[in-house]
C-alpha cells in the first residue's frame, strides 16, 4: 500500500482496534481491513509504551552510537551490534522482528514509496526516545537516531546475526537465539511469547496472545543475562513498558515467529 506507515488509519477504527487489544481480544484483521489503520496502530502502541524499546537508560548509549556511525560506519555497525546484543532479552526479539518486518517493507518501496530512510524517520523517535522531554535535546538527536534506525533495518541481518560483538570488538560466534515458530491447534493463528499487542498481523505477521490476569510474578534470566520480568496484570497501551515484553510464564523466552527472508 503506497504511504503506508506515512498515511494517517481512520481515528476511530484504530481506537476500536486499541481497545480490543487492551481487552485481550483478537480483532479479525483481513484482506479488506484497512492498510493505514492497522499501521498506525503499531506506531500507537510503540509510541504510548512508558519505556521505549530501547529502555531509557541505554538512550545516551545508543546515541553515541548514532554519532559514531556518522563517523565509522564499519565501527559504528559493530558498536551497535553490541549495544543490541546488550538489550534485555524481550526487547531484543521485538527490536529485530520490527527491523526485520521493516526491511521487508522496504523492499518494496518502488510500490509504497516507503524508503528504508522514510521508514527511520517514522520509527525511530517510538523506538529510542530521550528520557528529557526537552525539544532542544530531543531536536539535538533526531539525525543520530534516523541514522541509526537506518543502519538497523538496512543491517538487521548482520546486528542480528548468530555472531556476537566481544570485547576486542572482534566478531566471534555465540549462541544468540534464533527464530523460532509455533503453530497452535487451529492451524491458522501463530502465539507469541510476548505478553502485548507487540505486533500486529500486517502482511502475515501473528496477533500476540496477552498475558491473563491473575498470573505469578516471576524473574528469569536467560542466555546473554538478560533479564525477563512477568507482568502480573493484563497489559494495555498506556501501561505496557519494558517489563510488558517479557515472556510468558511457562514458555520459551524465543518463541518469536519469523517473517519471510
Amino acid at each position: 500500500e503506497e504511504g503506508i506507515f506515512r498515511m494517517p488509519g481512520q481515528a476511530n477504527l484504530v481506537k476500536d482496534l486499541q481497545e480490543s487489544f487492551d481487552c485481550g481480544e483478537k480483532p479479525l484483521l483481513d484482506r479488506n481491513t484497512d492498510v493505514h489503520t492497522v499501521a498506525s496502530v503499531l506506531k500507537l502502541y510503540l509510541r504510548e509504551l512508558p519505556e521505549p524499546v530501547v529502555p531509557f537508560a541505554r538512550y545516551e548509549d545508543f546515541l553515541s552510537c548514532g554519532q559514531l556511525l556518522s563517523k565509522d560506519r564499519g565501527e559504528g555497525t559493530q558498536e551497535l551490534a553490541r549495544q543490541v546484543k546488550n538489550l534485555p532479552q524481550a526487547n531484543y526479539n521485538l527490536l529485530k522482528y520490527i527491523c526485520k518486518f521493516l526491511d521487508e517493507v522496504q523492499s518494496h518501496s518502488s510500490f509504497n514509496k516507503m524508503s528504508v530512510q522514510n521508514l527511520a524517520t517514522v520509527f525511530g523517535p517510538n523506538i529510542l526516545r530521550s528520557p528529557i522531554e526537552d525539544p532542544v535535546t530531543i531536536m539535538e538527536g533526531t539525525s543520530h537516531i534516523q541514522h541509526l534506525m537506518t543502519v538497523l533495518i538496512s543491517e538487521h541481518r548482520q546486528i542480528f546475526s548468530s555472531s556476537s560483538v566481544d570485547g576486542s570488538g572482534v566478531l566471534a560466534d555465540s549462541p544468540i537465539l534464533d527464530w523460532i515458530t509455533k503453530e497452535d491447534g487451529g492451524g491458522n493463528q501463530w502465539k507469541n511469547s510476548i505478553a502485548g499487542p507487540v505486533c500486529l498481523p500486517l502482511a502475515g505477521a501473528p496477533i500476540l496472545e496477552p498475558r491473563s490476569q491473575g498470573s505469578s510474578h516471576q524473574t528469569t534470566t536467560s542466555p546473554g543475562a538478560r533479564e525477563q520480568t512477568s507482568p502480573t496484570e493484563k497489559p494495555s497501551f498506556g501501561q505496557l513498558g519494558t517489563k510488558s515484553l517479557s515472556p510468558q510464564e511457562g514458555r520459551s523466552p524465543v518463541d518469536v515467529p519469523s517473517l519471510p527472508s
